[in-house]
């Protein structure tokens, strides 16, 4: 079974007591097996400008992934300003890992589904129980056509992951990270085989948030909604009180809600961009019969939501381990309290599992549908969690 150990620091400028408070905390003498494991480090960029995820990694004799982030909590303690660490391990458990060449728009299929299968290669038996990625945030490659990509390889294997962040406006800061070194455009791969039984969670909005007038999709192409009863997809956004203009002054800000009419919750998803036709472009394929619908987003709606989340994971499950992925959009909401929802993950959690949480400018998350089967997604505006259970 996993077993998961963590760690955190908020030293970014004296290398050496970083990279000592970590090592003191994650008690390395519990990886029985160094090629039974891999690290996930998620931090401030200043943490790898400073060399301090680089220095880490040179200290720990397993490979190492993740990604920045707008914050992270680990270990009783989360901020904007932190690097959480963790380190997945377990005696009936195999690993493989891969990192994949710098994505492009030209190249973006054939890139990611080299790393994919050389991960695959590193496993006994081609037959991985979980795959996580750590994905670049670019403007040239969107994260759902990256997300699609991978999607294509994994079969009946779920998948669990982030696109990467910062604190920067533009995001411009955000970085893969890959055995302490760190770039931009390239995607790491981990493939987990063995005895893990790991569970989902996941939540956007609350009830009273979604949009109570809800269209049928009429008229689609994978991401591409041009139709909603009939109508231009932003006219039937107009219809709900939501004006073209405030769309296209910041389509990213307003939530889409699509229901699949399979048996799973109604999925977040951010729109991209509007077309003169007035068709948009979102984050999500959505297929023509999909329900379509406007959410609306507050503070409360956010806490009330995680909160929920944490304590359903605390009641329904004994983890062994916890990996948490909120969107980046629900720390922004928060304003002056925006380290809200980490705060609340340690006050929820306590010490009763061992938890990693770092925001996620793209969560990658399965959801159950109505054959008992998980199907992976990719969302937006959604706090989602993997739960390693005992």
């Amino acid at each position: 079974m996993i077993k998961m150990l963590t760690a955190h620091t908020s030293e970014m400028d004296f290398v050496d007591d970083a990279v000592s408070e970590v090592l003191q905390q994650l008690n390395l003498d519990e990886v029985a097996d160094p090629r039974r494991a891999v690290g996930i480090i998620t931090c401030h960029t200043e943490f790898v400008q400073t060399g301090v995820v680089k220095a880490l990694c040179e200290h720990l004799p397993f490979p190492v992934v993740g990604c920045t982030t707008l914050g992270s909590a680990a270990s009783g303690e989360g901020g904007h300003h932190l690097m959480a660490v963790s380190v997945l391990t377990g005696d009936d458990v195999e690993f493989s890992s891969a990192l994949s060449e710098t994505i492009s728009p030209d190249n973006v299929g054939e890139t990611i589904r080299d790393a994919y299968n050389r991960a695959l290669a590193g496993l006994a038996t081609p037959s991985p129980a979980l795959v996580l990625v750590f994905a670049p945030f670019m403007n040239a490659v969107d994260g759902m056509s990256m997300f699609s990509q991978i999607d294509l390889n994994c079969g009946d294997a779920p998948l669990y992951g982030t696109l990467s962040c910062s604190g920067n406006a533009d995001l411009s800061g955000s970085l893969t990270i890959w055995n302490g070194d760190a770039a931009r455009d390239v995607m790491a791969i981990v493939m987990i085989r063995g005895n893990v039984k790991p569970r989902f969670f996941l939540t956007a909005l609350s009830d009273d948030r979604m949009g109570k007038k809800k269209g049928t999709t009429t008229d689609s192409d994978g991401p591409l909604i041009r139709t909603v009863d009939g109508v231009a997809a932003i006219d039937f956004i107009e219809s709900c009180g939501i004006t073209k203009e405030t769309v296209i002054r910041a389509p990213s800000s307003i939530p889409v809600m699509i229901d699949y009419q399979d048996g799973s919750a109604p999925l977040a998803c951010g729109i991209y961009n509007i077309t003169p036709e007035g068709f948009l472009r979102v984050g999500a394929n959505v297929p023509v019969g999909a329900k379509f619908s406007i959410g609306m987003r507050d503070i409360s709606g956010i806490l009330s939501t995680a909160e929920s989340l944490l304590r359903q994971i605390g009641s329904e499950t004994k983890p062994r381990g916890i990996l948490m992925l909120p969107c980046l959009s629900r720390s922004l909401l928060l304003g002056a309290n925006s380290e809200g929802e980490l705060r609340l993950a340690v006050k929820e959690l306590g010490d009763a599992a061992p938890y990693h949480i770092a925001y996620s400018g793209g969560e990658i998350c399965p959801v159950c549908v109505e054959d008992g089967k998980t199907r992976n997604r990719f969302h937006n505006f959604t706090f989602t969690a993997c739960v390693f259970d005992s």
